[in-house]
């Protein structure tokens, strides 16, 4: 929520916690309460909260949230300004899905729609224009001002993939072209950093003599996870075969960090990637198209030098959080001035 008169800003909460760092933030005000809430308590809960902060904007990132703002300013008859910024995910909902019809039933009633891609928008029915609107995930770049990891011809080249170990992530894909390149001849060091319950079942996929060369680092602190991503040569993401993704912060990561990208060309990664200029963009599941992508990326250190430094300056130039929150504060202060 925002309230104009002391330009301030209250993060209201479902749940009793939030796993982010507030403490420099001195014009956001947190209110949480004391257990996670169910809808109809959350309703209790944000109308109590409207009636003392008669806020001008609610800006939602949760969908039955947003339907919590729209019944709320109906019953209360209260002047705000709704944004609803749910969209986050790129697989086309079902149409009569709840997922679907909230989404409808938002966007009907709200007075913008953002989303973090547009095919996040894509796939809810939506198209940029009007009150819909596309607004990228914004990151501290102070985060990414490590030093530049030159090639080392002495060393492996090393690839790497960042991602849980769930069901719409493609790690074997990933583990099949890695041993077949290894078996190739080519000095290859493959790391998988993430966990899930199909992290077992990838260990155990790899040959038992290449278990040095394809290694799973499990779950790292986020400084640590960009170290490592900042000693690989190419960045990788994949997804299965009726899976997708939105606007992916490990492909944004990765070229926040100079990395040329190889990724399933679906959802949001056409986005960020644009195939032979900062990286590829390959179908689901296809080893084939991986290998050949990979031996051509690693048998030219100047194509890889140029393709990650392309992946760098795009990230630097749109992804920063600070003109993220610009376009942000802009968009509030084009609806409240309306």
């Amino acid at each position: 929520m925002t309230k104009k008169s002391s330009d301030r800003f209250l993060l209201l909460l479902r749940q009793s916690r939030i796993d982010i760092d507030l403490s420099g933030l001195d014009r956001v005000t947190v209110i949480a309460p004391e257990n996670s809430l169910s809808f109809i308590e959350f309703l209790r809960f944000f109308r109590l909260a409207v009636i003392e902060m008669a806020p001008d904007i609610v800006h939602s990132w949760e969908g039955v949230v947003t339907t919590a703002a729209v019944l709320v300013r109906s019953t209360l008859r209260r002047s705000f300004t709704i944004i609803a910024g749910s969209l986050r995910y790129s697989r086309r909902y079902r149409f009569f899905s709840k997922t679907a019809l909230i989404s409808r039933f938002n966007a009907i009633f709200s007075d913008a729609v953002i989303a973090n891609s547009r095919s996040a928008l894509a796939a809810a029915g939506f198209s940029p224009g009007g009150k819909f609107h596309v607004l990228p995930n914004g990151f501290d770049l102070n985060q990414f001002l490590l030093p530049r990891n030159g090639r080392n011809s002495l060393k492996p080249f090393r690839i790497g993939m960042v991602a849980n170990f769930t069901e719409p992530k493609d790690y074997s894909t990933l583990a099949a072209a890695a041993v077949e390149l290894i078996r190739k001849g080519i000095d290859l060091t493959v790391e998988c950093v993430g966990d899930g319950p199909e992290r077992a079942a990838a260990e155990h996929s790899v040959p038992a003599d290449l278990r040095g060369r394809i290694v799973f680092f499990g779950v790292l602190r986020n400084e640590d996870v960009l170290k490592r991503i900042n000693e690989w040569d190419v960045g990788v993401l994949l997804s299965k075969k009726g899976h997708s993704e939105g606007m992916s912060n490990a492909i944004m990561e990765y070229m926040l960090l100079g990395k040329p990208v190889i990724c399933t060309n679906t959802g949001g990664n056409p986005e960020l990637i644009e195939d032979g200029v900062n990286g590829f963009l390959i179908p689901h599941e296809d080893r084939f198209q991986l290998v050949e992508r990979l031996k051509w990326l690693l048998s030219d250190t100047e194509v890889l030098r140029k393709m990650g430094d392309h992946s760098r300056r795009v990230a630097w130039m749109n992804f920063g959080i600070d003109r993220v929150s610009t376009q942000l504060l802009s968009l509030y202060d084009q609806l409240r001035n309306r």
